[in-house]
């Protein structure tokens, strides 16, 4: 049976998915469309922040109210 190029066993996947692994509590590997590899991401790690000084920590949360404000959830 011939799959789809946008297919994942069987699955049809819209060109602008992107596949994030994680292992351990950490991004392993991304996989996107060849449409989308000039996408910027920005990993906003609450985890690493609560460890680290107190203005890293707030640092982070303001920097996730922003993107909260600014953007649409989709996940």
């Amino acid at each position: 049976m011939e799959t789809e190029p946008n297919a994942v066993k069987g699955k049809k996947q819209s060109d602008k998915t992107i596949f994030v692994v994680v292992e351990d509590g950490r991004v392993q590997e991304v996989y996107a469309c060849a449409s989308l590899t000039g996408v910027e991401v920005e990993i906003l790690d609450k985890d690493d922040a609560k460890v680290s000084e107190d203005a890293a920590w707030r640092s982070t949360l303001q920097r996730i109210a922003e993107v909260a404000e600014q953007y649409t959830q989709i996940y």
